[in-house]
């Protein structure tokens, strides 16, 4: 009797701890991101995942993907950066017991342009008015050191050459991998061009290094 006694209290004990860390286990969930930009669909490598709730944070491998495993099942904010590109922060629910696979797209915010007359001329189109200040493209570029026509060779990343001072006409250039602030043109792009006086233009990078 007394045998009886004592082992049936020490087994419901064990089932009062093995059932908590069941449950405990059961809420954690595996969160996925694949990081790329938008306009060109390219993974993005290097860039920075942060869930400040948590006070985590990753960076992302070759195919622009991270997994954060054993997350607690709820809501996070998580902020992405990525040097050339605008931080974007969005809220992911993760699931308890499942994978939550979400993408990251990321890209140039869009630009703000006021309409405020038209040409009164043959094919002339609406003049179109924007503050430097307000265009996020603008803010983040920079002048370029020289531009070159015509010029080959391997490159690091694309971006936009614009003129901002002049009208805004803008072509895709290449910057040199082996001299940075120097952008290739090739002849087409360069006739597009209301200028090729450096200091007169912006230099975009969509995926600076």
């Amino acid at each position: 009797m007394k045998n009886t006694i004592n082992t049936r209290p020490g087994r419901w004990l064990l089932l009062a701890v093995i059932l908590p860390l069941g449950s405990l286990f059961g809420e954690q969930g595996q969160l996925i991101l694949r990081v790329f930009e938008d306009a060109t669909q390219v993974a993005l490598e290097g860039a920075t995942v942060q869930i400040d709730s948590l006070d985590l944070t990753r960076a992302t491998d070759a195919s622009g993907r991270v997994i954060i495993c054993d997350l607690p099942a709820g809501s996070y904010d998580v902020t992405v950066r990525y040097r050339g590109l605008p931080d974007t922060t969005q809220t992911v629910e993760v699931a308890a017991g499942e994978p939550t696979a979400l993408p990251i797209r990321m890209g140039v915010d869009e630009e703000i342009f006021e309409l405020t007359a038209f040409v009164d001329v043959f094919d002339a189109g609406p003049i179109i008015e924007a503050r430097l200040a307000d265009l996020p493209t603008a803010r983040a570029s920079r002048r370029p050191e020289r531009v070159e026509v015509g010029a080959s060779g391997a490159v690091t990343h694309s971006g936009i050459l614009f003129a901002p001072e002049l009208d805004f006409r803008a072509v895709l250039a290449v910057e040199a991998r082996d001299a940075p602030g120097v952008i290739h043109l090739s002849d087409q792009q360069a006739a597009s061009l209301s200028s090729l006086d450096a200091d007169r233009l912006r230099y975009y990078p969509f995926n600076a290094a």
